[in-house]
C-alpha cells in the first residue's frame, strides 16, 4: 500500500512538473514576443499622440523605424494621422519614404488626405512623385479625385506628370470630371494634353457628360476638338442628347470654327502648292533660256574658233606659195 501511494505521489510530482515546464516554456515564448512588438507599439501610440519626445527616445532605443505593424509603416500612419512636425522627425530619423503600405507610399496617403506642407516635405526628402499603384493610380490622380487643389499645385510644381496614365486615366480627365475649373486650368498650364484620348474618353466629351459648361470653355479655349469621336459619338452628339441648349450650341460653335479653320489651312496649303509648281516652272525655263544660251555661245566659240582656223591655214598657204614664187 505503501508503495503504491509513493508510486501515485512521484506520478503526481512528474505531472506538476511537466505542467510547469509547459507552463514555463509558453510564458517564456510570449513574453519573447511582447519583447519584439513593445518599441513598435510604443512608436505607433507615440505617433497616435504626436509625442515627438517618445518617437525620439524609441527610435534612439533600437526600434526599426520602417517596421510595419499590421502592414502600416510608422511614416504612413504619420501622413495620415499625424503632424507635420511628426513626419519631419521620422523623415530626419531615417525613415523611408518608399516603404509601401498595402501598395502605396506615403506620398500617395499624404495626398489623399490633402496635406500638402506634408507632400512638399517628403518631396524635399526624395520621394517619387510618379510613382504608380494600379489602385491609388499616382498621387496627381489621388488628389484631383480628392479635390485637393494645393496638393495639386505642390505635385505640379515638383514637376509631376500631368499625362500620365493609369487605367486609361489622366489627371485632367479626373478634374473634368469633377468639374473643377482652377484645376482643370492648373493642368492645362502644366502641359496636359486637352486632346487625350484613352479610347473611352476625352477631356471634353467627360466635361460635356457632366454638364460642366465652364471646364468645357476652358478646354475650348485651349484647342480642345468637339469633333473627336469616341464609338462613334462626339462631344456634340453627347450635348445634342443631353438636351442642353447652351452647352451644345457653344459645341457647334467651335466645330464651325474649326471647319472654317481647316478649309482656310486648305485654301492657303493649295494655294502655296500652286505657288512652288509655278515657281518651278520659271525656275525650270529659265534654267532652259540659260542651257540655250550656253549651247548658242558654245557654237559661236566653236564658228569663231575654226574661223580662226581656216584663217592661219590660209595665211600658211599663202606664205608657202610666196616661197615657192620665189624660188
Amino acid at each position: 500500500m505503501s508503495n503504491k501511494n509513493n508510486k501515485n505521489n512521484n506520478n503526481n510530482n512528474e505531472k506538476r512538473n511537466c505542467k510547469h515546464k509547459h507552463k514555463h516554456k509558453h510564458k517564456h515564448k510570449h513574453k519573447h514576443k511582447q519583447k519584439e512588438l513593445n518599441p513598435l507599439l510604443k512608436l505607433i501610440n507615440a505617433i497616435i499622440r504626436n509625442d515627438l519626445q517618445l518617437i525620439a527616445k524609441t527610435i534612439e532605443k533600437g526600434c526599426d523605424i520602417d517596421s510595419q505593424l499590421n502592414g502600416v509603416t510608422p511614416l504612413y500612419l504619420a501622413c495620415q494621422e499625424g503632424t507635420f512636425e511628426c513626419v519631419e522627425l521620422l523623415l530626419k530619423k531615417g525613415a523611408s519614404t518608399e516603404k509601401l503600405t498595402n501598395g502605396a507610399t506615403p506620398l500617395f496617403i499624404a495626398s489623399s488626405k490633402g496635406k500638402d506642407k506634408i507632400c512638399k516635405l517628403l518631396l524635399e526628402c526624395g520621394a517619387k512623385i510618379d510613382v504608380i499603384d494600379e489602385i491609388h493610380g499616382t498621387p496627381l490622380i489621388d488628389a484631383t479625385s480628392q479635390q485637393h487643389t494645393k496638393v495639386v499645385k505642390v505635385l505640379l510644381e515638383n514637376k509631376a506628370n500631368p499625362n500620365l496614365t493609369v487605367k486609361k486615366f489622366v489627371p485632367l480627365i479626373v478634374a473634368c470630371q469633377e468639374g473643377k475649373t482652377e484645376v482643370v486650368e492648373l493642368f492645362i498650364s502644366s502641359g496636359a494634353n486637352v486632346n487625350h484620348n484613352t479610347g473611352e474618353v476625352t477631356p471634353l466629351i467627360i466635361a460635356t457628360a457632366m454638364n460642366h459648361i465652364e471646364v468645357v470653355k476652358i478646354l475650348l479655349k485651349n484647342g480642345a476638338d468637339p469633333r473627336i469621336e469616341i464609338e462613334g459619338s462626339s462631344a456634340v452628339d453627347i450635348a445634342e442628347d443631353g438636351d442642353n441648349d447652351e452647352l451644345f450650341n457653344i459645341l457647334c460653335e467651335a466645330e464651325e470654327k474649326l471647319d472654317d479653320l481647316d478649309e482656310m489651312e486648305k485654301n492657303e496649303k493649295d494655294e502655296k502648292n500652286v505657288k512652288n509648281v509655278n515657281n518651278e516652272k520659271i525656275e525650270k525655263g529659265e534654267k532652259n533660256e540659260k542651257d540655250e544660251k550656253n549651247v548658242k555661245n558654245v557654237k559661236n566659240e566653236k564658228n569663231e574658233k575654226d574661223e580662226e582656223n581656216e584663217k592661219d591655214e590660209k595665211n600658211e598657204k599663202d606664205e608657202k606659195n610666196v616661197k615657192i614664187e620665189k624660188k
